[in-house]
């Protein structure tokens, strides 16, 4: 069966209640805090605030980003290294005779 545009039923499938809590733009509400606090360039270099996300979303969803910010951070040294390698083999490549 399937349902027009529109219906509570579609709307509230395509958008989760739990997503909603309270508008953005409420100085106070949690949503704007995470918004202000945690989303966009400009808070990149800035810590995460897990204990926001934690009560928004849930313990498991700030878990993830606790993870994904930890494997972000641990990865940023391999990364280094790897173009200072890339750098070094093409600054210092010349015609090889093995090929």
């Amino acid at each position: 069966m399937s349902y027009p545009l529109g219906t509570k039923k579609v709307t509230l499938f395509m958008h989760p209640p739990f997503l909603y809590q309270g508008s953005i733009y409420k100085m106070d509400s949690p949503r704007c805090k995470l918004s202000e606090n945690w989303a966009g360039f400009r808070n990149i270099l800035k810590r995460q605030p897990l204990d926001d996300v934690c009560r928004y979303f849930g313990v498991k969803i700030a878990m993830y980003y606790a993870w994904l910010g930890f494997y972000t951070n641990m990865l940023v040294l391999p990364s280094i290294v790897g173009v200072l390698a890339f750098l070094q083999g093409f600054v210092f490549y010349t015609d090889s005779s093995y090929m």
